[in-house]
């Protein structure tokens, strides 16, 4: 199977070992790769035990020769943590150069730290232990590994795995009538604008703007009947055709993350950022906002699992329909949620995330892979379910 053709398979389906331990992570950033990092960990090797031990069981160990000099004698700092797990996610733990992700990986400087003095993410390149013994070889009858070419490779790989999840999200675009459940109007229209998108455009926006869904600034300024949802009415797909329109349109103009894998605290702290968007797939827990505004149907939607909360608010009048509005977004549903982060912070041992929802749609296969409970013991993690099956949060986990 071609390379490019292997990766995008993999990074569909959500196939890589996922290195998150930090223990491992330790290990790595002192240029050991990834499978000798796992082994060592499961053998209840630390770092600092590691430093201590002798070049002899070191190499009984299977580490290399390279390794143990990092260990024992060099003066360079290990790679930190949190850069070590930004540079990992960013090539999908897989190898930038053959992009497999089943191979064992090491992190690799691009300009020598000897030289370059640099841990910088810009200068780490995931390679596999293939890779890895070709940066450091040359040869006649084929292409060397430069640097040069290293850093073009990883550009491209990261380029790459950054659209994977903007892929994902369009996928089955075609379907949408089927697929959306809800759709934020009035903060995908502020997308629209901070992105200076123009709304003569967007498809449906003459349409919408005749039968007086929007206003000349593209702004939705139908009003809702009471005790009904805005897609109720005859000009419903006009209205839908209009919003989704001006949705995916934003969405191609900027990037996602798809964390519905990823719902891991020691991860999340250092990948994401005040205004990224998101979507995470999974059981979604939609519970009625009390006190509510009069004429309003206000809902808190959120996802909780391993101590991550994801949590937003939205207004059920913005369902695209009579089953949305009435069974999609109410009680607990295996949906996808796509929003804007807001605010990030630490409660006890949990992390909340904050976001503005922007779109709801159905369940689907490839947003989701990994099992929790089965798969967290590969990076040394324990596992906690924690969605109630009565559908109330516990405020006190939080």
């Amino acid at each position: 199977m071609d390379g490019l053709l292997q990766a995008s398979w993999f990074l569909l389906l959500g196939f890589h070992l996922i290195i998150k331990n930090r223990t491992e992570l330790a290990i790595m950033g002192l240029g050991v790769d990834s499978a000798t990092a796992n082994k060592l960990r499961i053998a209840g090797h630390t770092l600092s035990k590691l430093k201590l031990s002798s070049p002899r069981k070191l190499l009984e160990l299977g580490l290399s020769e390279a390794n143990i000099k990092l260990l024992c004698r060099s003066k360079r700092p290990p790679i930190p943590p949190q850069t070590l797990s930004k540079v990992l996610c960013a090539n999908r733990w897989s190898c930038c150069v053959c992009r497999t992700p089943e191979r064992s990986i090491v992190v690799h400087h691009i300009k020598p730290w000897a030289t370059s003095r640099d841990h910088s993410p810009e200068n780490l390149a995931v390679v596999c232990s293939l890779h890895h013994g070709k940066v450091h070889s040359k040869f006649e009858l084929e292409q060397n590994l430069t640097p040069k070419l290293l850093a073009q490779q990883k550009l491209y790989w990261e380029s790459y795995c950054q659209q994977a999840d903007l892929r994902l999200a369009m996928k089955d675009s075609h379907l949408r009538l089927n697929t959306w459940f809800y759709f934020n109007h009035l903060r995908i229209h502020e997308m629209a604008r901070e992105l200076n998108l123009n709304f003569k455009t967007v498809a449906g926006y003459l349409d919408a703007k005749k039968s007086n869904i929007c206003n000349a600034s593209g702004a939705v300024v139908k009003s809702c009947p009471e005790g009904r949802f805005l897609y109720s009415d005859g000009d419903r797909l006009i209205l839908y055709d209009y919003i989704s329109s001006m949705f995916f349109t934003c969405l191609e103009r900027g990037n996602i993350f798809n964390i519905s894998d990823y719902l891991d605290r020691g991860l999340l702290k250092t990948q994401l950022i005040c205004g990224d968007i998101i979507m995470v797939q999974g059981l979604h827990t939609f519970t009625p906002v009390k006190p509510r505004p009069k004429g309003s149907d206000i809902s808190k939607v959120w996802r909780k699992s391993n101590r991550v909360n994801v949590s937003s608010v939205i207004n059920l009048e913005d369902s695209t329909s009579s089953s949305a509005w009435s069974v999609w977004l109410r009680g607990q549903q295996n949906v996808c949620v796509i929003s804007k982060v807001r605010n990030i912070k630490r409660v006890g041992d949990n992390i909340l995330i904050e976001t503005t929802a922007l779109a709801i749609r159905s369940h689907d296969d490839d947003f989701k892979h990994r099992a929790y409970d089965d798969r967290l013991w590969q990076s040394g993690l324990p596992f906690r379910d924690e969605h109630p099956d009565n559908g109330n949060e516990d405020e006190s986990e939080i």
